[in-house]
C-alpha cells in the first residue's frame, strides 16, 4: 500500500469522525438549551439551561391543609437519650383513612340461585334420598354428605314463621331503617328462609303477623343479592 493511499483513508475517517462529533455536539447542545423543568403544578415548561440556576429551585415543599385525622400520638419534648427511650414503649400510631378494593366474587354452587332470582323463582335444594329440604340454596345434605338436588317453591304455600323490627342497620341497609326481617317456612320445607318482610308497618308491629300467610316478590332489576326476593301479604 502506497503512503500517499494510506495518507487518504486516513484522511477520509478523520473527516467522518469530524462530522459524527459534530452532530453530537449539536444534539447535545439541543438538549441542554431546551429541556423540561417540571415546576410544582406538574406542568411542563421549557426554558433555556443557562436561566436555570440553583437559586432559583423550590427549597420548600407547597404546604396543604390536607392529611389525617390523627389520634394521640405521644412524644418527648426534649430530644435527650433518656427521653427518646420512651418512644420504645410507644403504642402505634393508627390513622383514619378510606379503603376501597374492587373484589371479584363467586357465588360458586349457589349461582343457580341467583340465577333464579333474576328470573322471578324461588329454589330450594333437597336431598334426593331423604327429601330434607333446605330453603336457603344448599349443594350437599347436612346428614348424609349428599348432593342436593334443586327444587321450585316460588308458589309453595309460605307463612310468617317470626319476625323482628330493625332500627339499625349496616351502612347499606341503613338508610331503609327501620324495616322488618322474618323467617318465612314453606310448607314441605325443613329450614326457615331469612328474608325482608314488606307490606307491612315497623312502627306499630303485630304478634298477629306470627303465622300470616304470605308470598315471594322479585326485584325488576335484579342486583345479584339475597334481597332480590321479599314477601308481602298474601291479600296484597
Amino acid at each position: 500500500m502506497s503512503p500517499c493511499r494510506y495518507w487518504s483513508e486516513r484522511d477520509d475517517i478523520s473527516y467522518k469522525l469530524r462530522v459524527t462529533s459534530t452532530r453530537v455536539y449539536l444534539y447535545i447542545v439541543y438538549l441542554y438549551t431546551c429541556v423540561p423543568v417540571y415546576m410544582c403544578t406538574c406542568t411542563p415548561v421549557y426554558v433555556s439551561r443557562k436561566e436555570t440556576t440553583m437559586s432559583k429551585l423550590p427549597t420548600q415543599r407547597e404546604e396543604t391543609l390536607g392529611g389525617y385525622i390523627v389520634h394521640g400520638v405521644p412524644f418527648p419534648i426534649g430530644s435527650e437519650p433518656e427521653a427518646l427511650e420512651f418512644l420504645k414503649q410507644m403504642s402505634p400510631i393508627q390513622i383514619e383513612q378510606e379503603y376501597k378494593i374492587t373484589y371479584l366474587h363467586s357465588y360458586g354452587q349457589d349461582s343457580p340461585w341467583f340465577a333464579a332470582l333474576t328470573n322471578k323463582r324461588l329454589l330450594a335444594s333437597r336431598d334426593s334420598q331423604s327429601g330434607y329440604t333446605y330453603a336457603n340454596p344448599r349443594g350437599h345434605d347436612m346428614y348424609s354428605g349428599a348432593e342436593t338436588k334443586w327444587v321450585d317453591i316460588t308458589n309453595v304455600p309460605a307463612r310468617v314463621h317470626a319476625f323482628t323490627v330493625c332500627y339499625f342497620g349496616s351502612e347499606e341497609f341503613l338508610p331503609e331503617t327501620p324495616f322488618v326481617l322474618a323467617l318465612i317456612e314453606f310448607e314441605g320445607v325443613n329450614t326457615l328462609l331469612l328474608t325482608r318482610l314488606m307490606g307491612v308497618d315497623p312502627d306499630a308491629p303485630s304478634l298477629d303477623w306470627i303465622g300470616m300467610e304470605v308470598k315471594p316478590r322479585f326485584l325488576r332489576n335484579s342486583k345479584l343479592k339475597p334481597t332480590d326476593v321479599y314477601f308481602v301479604p298474601k291479600e296484597s
